[in-house]
C-alpha cells in the first residue's frame, strides 16, 4: 500500500499551507506546523475536514475558522458536526441550570 505527504504550516492566524502531492495550497488560519504520512486512500479533502472537526471540537479554533479550513459554509459545517455528534455549542448543564435558576 503507498502513502502520501501532507504537509500543514502556518502563521499566527494568517495562513494555513497543505502539501499535498508536493504543492503548496494556502487557507487562512493559524500558527503550526505539521507533516504527516498517510495511507493513499486518505484524500487531501478529508485530512482538512478531519483537522478541522478536531480542532473546533477541542476549542481552538472557531465555527467559521473550521468551516473555512474544512472548505465548507458555516451551515453546512454544522450539518457535519451534528454527523459527528459534536456540539456547535458547548454549554456546560451545571452553568445552564444556574442561569435559568434551577
Amino acid at each position: 500500500m503507498g502513502s502520501k505527504e501532507i504537509g500543514v504550516r502556518s502563521d499566527v492566524f494568517s495562513t494555513l499551507y497543505f502539501l499535498f502531492s508536493g504543492e503548496y495550497k494556502e487557507i487562512e488560519m493559524s500558527s503550526i506546523a505539521l507533516r504527516v504520512t498517510l495511507p493513499l486512500s486518505i484524500s487531501e479533502e478529508d485530512v482538512k475536514l478531519l483537522l478541522a472537526i478536531k480542532l473546533f471540537e477541542v476549542g481552538k479554533v472557531s465555527l467559521g475558522q473550521a468551516a473555512k479550513l474544512a472548505g465548507f459554509s458555516k451551515r453546512a459545517f454544522i450539518d457535519v458536526l451534528g454527523h459527528y455528534h459534536i456540539p456547535v455549542c458547548n454549554y456546560p448543564a451545571e452553568e445552564l441550570r444556574r442561569e435559568i435558576g434551577a
